[in-house]
């Protein structure tokens, strides 16, 4: 616990040194630490795991201190009670560091349940979950993320190992020792797939009206959701894994003899073959589908594509060889890690990342993407946590983002310094804008001269707002492929390009100007109910401003 605590103050210190605010002083990060860390961590030391219970991860070590909603909460707290300008600047800008971080959506207690074997993410806040009962049978349930609670469940015959929900969430497909069935989620009625496929994988395409299976064996089936009657579609030496297309229909991964192959699910039609040579393709790693081709690592520690009108080449996503492999998800993407690090998600065609997942998740064990692309299930020992997956990537034309470290507008002329940002108006100096956080490469003043967009050679991206000629912190983003920013501009929000190639579109936060707008959008983000354990050190000025109340 001691080697967690001294964990998290020395990387809160890191972080808070990098943040910035014109006429911070060194002091008043001092401050910040002894009101929140020195209060904190003490009680964390005294409440152990099950005050935070999956907010913290705290048996990795490369994973622990990742409290985002935690520390935003207690900076809050620190904002609604202190009288002194030094505290509330810096615990404005404390909340503006951890809203820029990554948070997930939810989590659901393994403890709560016996032996839960999977979730699947679905709708705005309901997840299905699996989970055994110890007597050889298993529930399926759908669970509130909001409420953090089952809504209902319902026992299945035997073992059920997993299950797979239509993207509307009407229905799904379960899987387990009894066989395939499809489970009504209105009417709660379960109906068993003819013949008895024994399928270890299901994927339903996006008009939900049917399903591929993959049973063992390497033998792939289509089956009719309305029907549930299943029909034989190919066999192949292997079948790795599938992915269900956004524009509709799945794709799947598999092997013959000494090929690889991307197969068109529906109809068994190999759209992609690969020579398997032992000295490109890691034997370690299974290949995983993509829309329009064939994922594998290769033995340089990086992810191929093959695709049917090219040579297999290199994309540039490294592959640690202790990862824990790669998935596959809809739109282009793939997810990298998960043992040995958070897991990672890339655009397959650029190779740039679009930001981690699962940084809450302790001793992951499995991820599951829903049938949209849109959410994610990260399962860990203790808890599965329910993650966004990042996409934040627009196309720009070449030219339309500045490039430059000077910025004209409405009289205002703004000129990077370093790591400051020197401000005049009509010749006036005005202010400087200081930071800490590399140094400025580019800066953008929108045509009204209200906000000003700056980007460092590290990353970080921070935007500011013109209020009667003072210009005030409204966000703090770091790029999701951590890679140096080159441009930036408004197309007409805020976008950034950096070094990758990529382009992104920089979240906004329009009423973060006011310390009631900063608090608006920490209750916005966090979550409606916590434990009474998480909650034992939450004032209730703070629980009723948040709105944040014990789960039933």
């Amino acid at each position: 616990m001691s080697e967690f605590v001294d964990g998290s103050v020395k990387r809160s210190q890191r972080r808070l040194f990098l943040l910035f605010r014109r006429g911070l002083r060194a002091t008043a990060v001092v401050v910040l630490l002894g009101l929140l860390l020195g209060t904190v961590l003490p009680r964390l030391r005294e409440e152990g795991r099950q005050s935070f219970n999956s907010l913290t991860a705290m048996d990795a070590p490369d994973m622990r201190g990742q409290t985002p909603e935690w520390f935003a909460v207690m900076a809050t707290s620190v904002l609604m009670s202190s009288d002194d300008p030094v505290e509330d600047g810096i615990a404005r800008i404390t909340i503006h560091k951890q809203l820029a971080l990554p948070w997930s959506e939810g989590d659901i207690f393994n403890s709560f349940y016996e032996g839960l074997n999977g979730s699947v993410p679905f709708g705005a806040t309901s997840v299905g979950v699996v989970f055994a009962k110890g007597d050889g049978s298993s529930n399926f349930g759908v669970y509130d993320m909001d409420g953090q609670k089952l809504r209902w469940s319902m026992q299945l015959p035997k073992e059920m190992l997993g299950a797979e929900v239509s993207p509307e969430g009407a229905f799904a497909v379960t899987l387990g020792d009894f066989g395939p069935g499809i489970l009504d989620l209105q009417s709660r009625d379960l109906r068993e797939v003819s013949p008895p496929v024994k399928a270890e994988i299901a994927k339903v395409d996006v008009g939900g009206e049917t399903a591929s299976l993959a049973s063992f064996g390497g033998q792939l089936w289509n089956l009719d959701v309305r029907s549930a009657e299943a029909s034989k579609v190919a066999k192949f030496d292997d079948l790795f894994d599938m992915v269900a297309l956004k524009g509709g229909g799945t794709r799947a991964a598999v092997r013959n003899e000494d090929q690889y192959g991307l197969v068109d699910a529906a109809t068994g039609e190999m759209l992609v073959e690969v020579p398997i040579p032992e000295d490109v393709i890691a034997p370690s790693a299974s290949p995983v589908p993509d829309d329009d081709a064939l994922l594998f690592v290769g033995e340089d520690d990086q992810v191929w594509k093959a695709a049917a009108d090219s040579d297999p080449r290199p994309t540039g996503i490294s592959v640690q060889a202790a990862s824990g492999g790669i998935q596959s998800l809809a739109n282009g993407r793939v997810v990298v890690g998960g043992i040995l690090s958070h897991p990672e998600v890339y655009d397959v065609a650029t190779g740039a990342s679009l930001g981690e997942v699962c940084r809450d998740t302790a001793s992951l064990r499995s991820l599951h993407p829903s049938a949209d692309g849109l959410r994610m299930s990260c399962s860990g020992d203790r808890a599965t946590t329910i993650w966004p997956l990042p996409d934040q990537r627009v196309a720009v034309e070449q030219g339309l983002l500045s490039d430059q470290a000077r910025s004209v507008s409405k009289g205002y002329v703004l000129v990077a310094d370093g790591d400051n940002v020197k401000v005049s108006k009509n010749g006036t100096p005005l202010a400087d804008i200081e930071m800490s956080a590399g140094k400025v490469v580019a800066l953008s003043l929108s045509q009204e001269g209200r906000s000003v967009l700056i980007g460092t050679d590290e990353g970080v991206v921070f935007q500011f707002e013109n209020v009667d000629g003072e210009f005030r912190h409204v966000l703090s983003w770091h790029t999701p492929d951590r890679s140096p920013v080159v441009s930036v501009g408004w197309l007409p929000g805020p976008v950034v390009a950096t070094g990758s190639g990529a382009a992104w579109r920089v979240p906004t936060c329009d009423r973060c100007l006011s310390d009631a707008g900063l608090i608006d959008e920490v209750k916005e983000r966090v979550r409606s109910c916590w434990s009474d354990e998480q909650l034992k050190n939450v004032e209730s000025r703070t629980r009723d401003r948040l709105a944040i109340r014990v789960c039933d």
